[in-house]
């Protein structure tokens, strides 16, 4: 079992505006239409965000 910590304020901040900006982001995307290649970009782009606020949050 794995003790969870509380994020601080600064982290809380950063992982939310990683967030936003990213859900802008998907929404340009689907503001674009629809193709196989915006399908892939979304992917990546979800992945990403993931990443990102794993980093942002780290203890």
């Amino acid at each position: 079992m794995t003790a969870h910590t509380q994020m601080s304020s600064t982290q809380a901040a950063n992982a939310r505006a990683i967030r936003e900006h990213g859900d802008d982001m998907l929404c340009f995307f689907d503001s674009l239409g629809q193709s196989r290649e915006l399908d892939q970009a979304k992917v990546r782009l979800e992945e990403a965000l993931m990443w990102a606020v794993k980093h942002a949050t780290k203890g």
